[in-house]
């Protein structure tokens, strides 16, 4: 998921909020370990919620734009000029990892298939690539984005970040928890009737998602609202232990109940204690440089996994989790990789390029500027 990283300033010193890129980072490991850890075998962590992790970054999406965003932060700002720098920010790589996906996709389903689905897959291309979801259903699968498969929640924060712009940015902190409570009993229904919180990505199940950026993203805003309240700060390792406490959250087990309990009472108070926190030295950089590549991570890794897998098939003969755990370490780090050179290489001047060429007239908040979404 894409989350703006902050500089929070104190008198003439600055300092990012680190804990938040920190477990920015370590959800979207969390989700490439859930799906890759078939290629660990034996060795597979057992994340049981590790979907929660999207559901955390719904919330901390709620967070940071509002920390940027919010009109007792910026004042004034225009539509395009909102626009303009979220489209910078979600939509190259978004794209990228769709065209990816789609040769991907398609060379697996024609071969599985044994035919070429031409008006499903053109025409789910053509919305996807415009970050909308396809109801077309290319090849039968009920997927709104079945090019990449994490791509659902991204269109869900461009819907959220739509309302907003146009409704959320001006609400006091009164309203945000009354909205935020609204949505957690919406949540709860919908994980009832589901069964869980891991749903979002279908036509099937399009109103989980829904309940899922609902109640994460008001949280996040109420959160940051608090927050704005408090005077308590945490270092050195206190300030490692809104990481460990996420972290350790996607090992639990259990059905619907547990889901709601750790999204509705504990990512928010993770969220409060990780933005009052400080680090310095190696942890900073270890989670600066984690926050940077988590977009990166997060979308790029089914593209990739489906490459390594059709690749290992066809030149071994054999799947790529006989060869786990090896084919898992090599995959993880090999993508951990490659995520660095995106956001290097691909994900930042992209940004910068589009920027250019919408001329945003924006102006960074004093407060807290952008980095990276």
């Amino acid at each position: 998921m894409a989350n703006d990283s902050l500089i929070l300033l104190t008198g003439k010193e600055s300092a990012r909020y680190i804990v938040l890129d920190l477990l920015r980072g370590l959800a979207a490991i969390a989700v490439l370990l859930y799906h890759a850890n078939y290629m660990l075998g034996s060795y597979a962590l057992n994340l049981h919620k590790g979907y929660l992790a999207v559901d955390f970054f719904f919330m901390l999406s709620g967070f940071v734009i509002s920390a940027n965003y919010h009109a007792t932060v910026r004042g004034s700002i225009s539509w395009p000029d909102f626009l303009s720098v979220r489209v910078a920010r979600l939509w190259p790589l978004f794209l990228l990892s769709t065209l990816l996906g789609a040769v991907a996709v398609v060379v697996k389903l024609t071969r599985d298939s044994g035919y070429f689905d031409a008006y499903g897959v053109l025409s789910s291309l053509a919305v996807n690539g415009l970050m909308l979801p396809s109801f077309f259903q290319a090849y039968g699968v009920d997927r709104l984005f079945v090019f990449n498969g994490a791509s659902w929640s991204v269109f869900f924060e461009v819907l959220i970040n739509l309302v907003f712009f146009a409704f959320l940015r001006t609400q006091p902190l009164k309203t945000m928890c009354i909205l935020s409570a609204a949505f957690a009993g919406f949540l709860s229904v919908m994980a009832q009737a589901n069964g869980s919180l891991d749903g979002g990505w279908s036509a099937a199940t399009f109103h989980v998602g829904s309940a899922r950026v609902l109640f994460g993203f008001t949280a996040g805003m109420a959160v940051y609202l608090i927050g704005r309240h408090l005077r308590f700060h945490s270092d050195g390792p206190a300030a490692l232990v809104p990481g460990a406490g996420l972290a350790l959250s996607f090992f639990l087990n259990g059905n619907w109940l547990v889901d709601c309990a750790l999204v509705i009472l504990a990512f928010p108070l993770l969220l409060l204690l990780a933005s009052r926190g400080h680090l310095t030295g190696l942890w900073a950089r270890l989670g600066g440089r984690l926050g940077d590549i988590s977009y990166s991570v997060y979308l790029l890794q089914t593209p990739a996994m489906l490459f390594a897998a059709g690749a290992c098939q066809k030149f071994s003969g054999q799947k790529i989790a006989g060869f786990a755990p090896v084919s898992g370490v090599l995959f993880i780090t090999g993508l951990l990789g490659i995520s660095f050179l995106s956001w290097r290489y691909f994900e930042l001047p992209a940004q910068r390029l589009i920027r250019r060429r919408l001329g945003s007239r924006q102006q960074r908040p004093s407060r807290i500027p952008e980095r990276v979404a």
